[in-house]
């Protein structure tokens, strides 16, 4: 054809991406949504992933309030925030679920989760 489609950077990629983790006896699901559009939101995704990483799979954390906790100074420290208002105020909502044969163990940081049957 004659014509050309662009796209804008912002339009491509985003801030909100999941995350998944098998482990012996539980999987791990992570769904996560970024401040920021664009290449801001998608260089947080991209923090966010690098950190749940290395929070499981180098620190052995499983436990989602734990894994939650350990994210939330991670992500503080990388963005270099502090408890000034006037401080960069980036970060991400998370909804996370263990699922092993147990059931399901849920933490969330600005996200619920709703259970729904039949």
């Amino acid at each position: 054809p004659n014509h050309f489609i662009l796209y804008k950077p912002s339009e491509v990629i985003s801030g909100d991406f999941y995350w998944m983790q098998r482990m012996e006896f539980s999987t791990l699901v992570a769904v996560v949504d970024c401040t920021g559009h664009g290449i801001p939101g998608a260089f947080m995704s991209m923090i966010g992933n690098d950190l749940l990483n290395q929070i499981v799979l180098e620190k052995n954390i499983t436990n989602p309030a734990w894994i939650l906790t350990e994210l939330h100074y991670a992500v503080r420290h990388a963005l270099r925030q502090t408890n000034d208002l006037s401080s960069n105020q980036d970060g991400m909502d998370v909804c996370l679920c263990r699922i092993d044969h147990d059931g399901i163990t849920f933490a969330g940081a600005r996200r619920p989760l709703y259970i729904v049957q039949n």
